[in-house]
Formats: structure tokens, C-alpha cells, sequence
């Protein structure tokens, strides 16, 4: 099974850091990705991998924050614009029946905003609720998408 994470940063989510057959992509080289590039145009094969992991920003952070620098600064257009433009990118390089594992954190976005931003490439199947926060009010979520094929129809 060929994997790709779009968005690896410091690979929290793996429980292996270094998962053998797992391509890690990142634009910010301090990472040590396997290969350093922007989500939304990889310049990778097209139809090449069976499972795409997305975990993209999900808040603006202030410029100088913590968060800001473990995760980059990023604005919530710009947020929205690189969710919309990977899962363009993410369906160009993953098989046709493939599926995307998907994290998200509601802290700015609700999740049905962002799932309808894939909605021309990705169809959501099932998903969990992993944590909620109460001091500042936000849920993060697992959801796994399946793509859809040229005509907006799911594959088989």
C-alpha cells in the first residue's frame, strides 16, 4: 500500500515517525520531510497512492505564537485555499478507489464547512470525535473519505 501524508509537520499523528513506505510531504524543510513541497502541486505521479493522510492548519494563529511557530502562520482564507486546493492535489496522485484519512479541530471551522470544500473529489464514509476542548470550545475529528472518480461519482 503506498501512503502519503500531504501535510506531515513533525508527524504527531504517526505512532512511527519514520513509517517505511509512507511519503511524507511538508513546505517547510526544518521538518526533515522526505520530500519538501506544497500540498496544493506536488509535481508526484499522478495516480501513484492507495491512501492520502491530510491533517492541513485548522486556526489563525497570531504571527509570533507558540502554535504559530510548532505549525506556521496561516490566515483562514489561506487555510480554506490550501484545504481546497490539496484535495485537488490529493485526488490527481491517489488511485482511483482510494481514500483519504482526514483530521480536523473545528476551532475556527466548523467540519461540515471543510468537508464541503473537497466535495468535488472527496465523500466522507464515517468519522469520530477524538477530543473536545472547553476552555476555548472546539472538536477535533477522524474522518475517512473516499474519492470520487472523474464524474463526481463514488468509485467502485
Amino acid at each position: 500500500m503506498r501512503i502519503v501524508d500531504l501535510t506531515a509537520g513533525t508527524r504527531s499523528i504517526w505512532f512511527n515517525k519514520r513509517e517505511p513506505g509512507v511519503v511524507f510531504l511538508d513546505i517547510r524543510p526544518e521538518v526533515e520531510p522526505t520530500f519538501v513541497l506544497d500540498a496544493r502541486k506536488t509535481h508526484l505521479a499522478d495516480n501513484h497512492f492507495d491512501m492520502v493522510v491530510f491533517d492541513p492548519p485548522h486556526a489563525n494563529f497570531g504571527k509570533n505564537g507558540k502554535m504559530s511557530k510548532n505549525y506556521g502562520h496561516h490566515t483562514a482564507a489561506e487555510i480554506k485555499s490550501l484545504i481546497s486546493d490539496a484535495a485537488m492535489e490529493a485526488y490527481r496522485i491517489s488511485k482511483p478507489c482510494a481514500f483519504m484519512a482526514f483530521k480536523w479541530n473545528d476551532h475556527d471551522t466548523k467540519l461540515e464547512s471543510v468537508l464541503k470544500l473537497m466535495s468535488n473529489y472527496w465523500r466522507p464514509l464515517f468519522g469520530q470525535t477524538t477530543s473536545v476542548r472547553t476552555m476555548r470550545a472546539s472538536t477535533t475529528y477522524w474522518v475517512m473519505l473516499r474519492r470520487l472518480d472523474s464524474k463526481g461519482i463514488d468509485t467502485k
